[in-house]
């Protein structure tokens, strides 16, 4: 028998082809949306640098999972949380004080001319203090009179507080203080 050579036809070098892209090719699933979930996935098979920024919101991690171990220093400002998300309780005792609320703290001198029974407004500066932030004023030096008191101070700008000095002494006085003013907020 004589093996005559012929030209190979078009459909069997498609046959052949697709024989072989069969046999060694990549397999390709088609998958319904969302098929894949938690369970389908082994522990620790997702790091970090495969998901994409955002992908993961706060409603899809359960409470407790994410701890501070978990969270790199000033990932979380005060801008990322709720108002109401952080509550006594959520705190552990003694952890936090006066230093984790200060705003700016600066040490001014207090002068005003009173006449009796009435309150004057004198503003200081304190640089870094911001509107809205509560005032904190503490006397450098001992404070005998009784005759002047203080009303609520507050930051009435950018960088200044406003205090009311106030007199019920008969006449007409002058006063010279130093005070220490811390801003919280």
């Amino acid at each position: 028998m004589t093996l005559t050579s012929r030209r190979p036809r078009y459909a069997d070098v498609a046959a052949t082809l697709a024989l072989v892209i069969a046999m060694g090719g990549t397999a390709y699933a088609a998958l319904p949306k969302n098929a894949v979930g938690a369970k389908q996935i082994k522990a620790g098979a997702v790091r970090a640098a495969e998901i994409k920024t955002g992908a993961v919101r706060s409603a899809e991690i359960r409470d407790g999972a994410v701890g501070a171990q978990d969270l790199a220093t000033g990932s979380v400002g005060t801008v990322d949380v709720q108002d109401g998300g952080v509550t006594g309780s959520d705190v552990a005792g003694r952890t936090l004080g006066v230093r984790h609320f200060e705003g700016a703290e600066a040490v001014v001198d207090v002068s005003a001319v009173i006449n009796q029974d009435e309150c004057v407004p004198v503003t200081v500066s304190v640089p870094g203090a911001e509107v809205g932030q509560a005032v904190l004023l503490t006397p450098q030096e001992s404070w005998t009179s009784f005759a002047v008191g203080l009303q609520a101070a507050r930051v009435s700008g950018p960088n200044q507080v406003t205090l009311y000095v106030c007199s019920s002494e008969v006449g007409q006085i002058s006063i010279g203080k130093t005070f220490r003013v811390v801003t919280l907020g």
